[in-house]
């Protein structure tokens, strides 16, 4: 797992990608009854179902904070750079963002940088209620996350003021043209949409994230209807993660169903939770329970096989090392 940083205002937990997902392109993954779990995959199901409940999260988080990013003073002519200008020409962008669009290029907190490209639809020189972006990373890293691609939002409900007020919430659709993370043979693709929610309090920051059309994350499908949560809490130097949904992936033949029973607590400057429960469940009500055991990182893998609702095995495994 990667260590949390501070990111555009927001600290996330930034989590490695499963090597199960980290190969080939985002072809779609063909739905089959639910996979089977046994005390011998029980860690691969593990780390998968804890990469698909909580590896999408900070990538989530990244592209709704740079909405939250202070806007140039005074909107000018946009003015792209030839890289980032090809990119929106290929997507066919330019007829609907370009007009009375503004730019500015913000570094990555450890090298590259994203251009995010702001459309001011009234002209009230502040995000508001109809604007549109597009994020373009060029080897944008934070950590070990690293993102290169193009990042759109639209359909954006903007409430208070970005970011100056205490109180402000965003809400939108952001789309995922081809977004890569990593590099080389590690980069895994990401293409879809999914629905957020961005709010800030004085006590708390929340990212909500739920995907409505099925979400290629690599070689693996997170399905329609699955919902990622993630809160911060500056004061305390604490944040917590919850999770709901299903993921297909092909390694396994089958879909696994999961959701966060006891929601995972920890403190930003670990990047690991403390506390929390995952279960996990597959074909013929076989499931494991996933529990982090104290603030060491360690995790508890309990296996119920065959879904009589007692433990046939217990394995134990580190969250850092998954």
């Amino acid at each position: 797992m990667i260590a949390v940083k501070t990111s555009l205002a927001v600290a996330v937990p930034l989590f490695l990608l499963a090597a199960a997902c980290s190969r080939g392109s985002s072809s779609a993954v063909v739905a089959t009854p639910g996979a089977q779990i046994t005390a011998e995959n029980a860690e691969q199901v593990a780390l998968l179902a804890i990469e698909a409940a909580f590896g999408f999260t900070p990538i989530g988080a990244v592209g709704s904070g740079l909405l939250a990013v202070a806007p140039p003073a005074a909107p000018a002519p946009l003015q792209l750079g030839n890289v980032v200008a090809r990119r929106v020409d290929e997507l066919l962008f330019a007829p609907a963002v370009l007009a009375g669009a503004v730019s500015q290029t913000l570094a990555g907190p450890d090298g590259g940088q994203v251009i995010l490209t702001w459309e001011d639809r009234d002209g009230d020189q502040k995000v508001s209620t109809g604007d549109t972006f597009v994020s373009a990373f060029t080897a944008w890293r934070d950590g070990e996350l690293e993102l290169s691609g193009v990042l759109t939002v639209d359909g954006t409900v903007v409430a208070g003021t970005p970011p100056s007020s205490q109180y402000w919430s965003i809400a939108g659709r952001m789309t995922f043209v081809n977004l890569t993370v990593g590099t080389g043979a590690d980069a895994v693709t990401i293409a879809g949409a999914v629905q957020f929610r961005r709010e800030r309090k004085p006590t708390v920051e929340s990212t909500r994230l739920e995907i409505d059309q099925g979400l290629a994350f690599g070689d693996a499908l997170l399905q329609s209807g699955t919902a990622l949560g993630y809160d911060e809490f500056p004061a305390e130097f604490a944040f917590s993660l919850s999770s709901r949904g299903a993921v297909q992936v092909p390694d396994l033949d089958g879909e696994l169903r999961y959701e966060t029973t006891q929601v995972f607590t920890g403190i930003t400057l670990f990047g690991y939770p403390w506390a929390g429960v995952l279960e996990v469940r597959g074909a013929g009500d076989s499931l494991i329970t996933v529990r982090m055991v104290d603030f060491t990182s360690t995790i508890s893998i309990e296996v119920d096989a065959d879904g009589d609702g007692e433990v046939d095995e217990t394995l134990t495994a580190d969250w850092t090392t998954l």
